[in-house]
């Protein structure tokens, strides 16, 4: 990697130039992840619907601290 990329890349300021393409890009990896999650609970929800709600009761005590 050529120095120069890197020091664009360690340019603080160039975040704020374009905020518009980080969120894009923030966005359309929280979409991916969110798809690849709700694939996983289909899955797991086809295959056994007993170790779903063990899972949604972990995953609600975990959400009320």
């Amino acid at each position: 990697m050529p120095p120069d990329v890197l020091v664009q890349m360690l340019d603080f300021r160039s975040i704020y130039t374009s905020p518009s393409e980080w969120y894009n890009m923030l966005f359309s990896r929280k979409q991916v992840i969110s798809i690849y999650l709700a694939s996983i609970v289909i899955a797991l929800r086809r295959l056994r619907p007993c170790l779903i709600s063990q899972l949604s009761t972990i995953y609600s005590s975990l959400m009320k601290f």
